[in-house]
């Protein structure tokens, strides 16, 4: 079942052993939540998610916008956080074995867990 369809499977994978996971979560979010002058698709979730006010830029949302998500102790979120320690373990390892003392400065891997993903394009 977890085969790629062309190997006699489903085409169907674990999220645990893929980022995109990660980049549909971060996707996905904001367009929950809601930012600007668009509305949140699911309010309700806002004690879960956050709401809006957190793009504002007095919250600093480049370091806080995932803050009340992780919080709020869901599975989703535990699972974030923990795909987000692997992902920077998998960078740090390969920033290892390519011979970088100090890897280029980046938006992404820069930032705290809790602005993971703030400011980078979505679909």
């Amino acid at each position: 079942m977890h085969l790629k369809a062309r190997q006699g499977g489903w085409g169907i994978r674990l999220h645990s052993d893929r980022m995109p996971f990660l980049n549909c979560l971060l996707s996905a979010l904001p367009r929950m939540i809601g930012k600007g002058s668009t509305p949140p698709l699911w309010a309700s979730l806002a004690r879960t998610m956050g709401d809006r006010s957190v793009f504002e830029e007095e919250n600093e949302p480049e370091k806080r916008w995932l803050e009340t998500f992780f919080a709020s102790g869901s599975r989703m979120a535990s699972e974030a956080r923990e795909e987000i320690a692997r992902v920077r373990a998998l960078r740090a390892a390969a920033v290892e074995a390519a011979g970088f003392n100090s890897p280029p400065e980046s938006i992404l891997w820069d930032a705290p867990d809790e602005g993971g993903g703030y400011r980078l394009s979505k679909l």
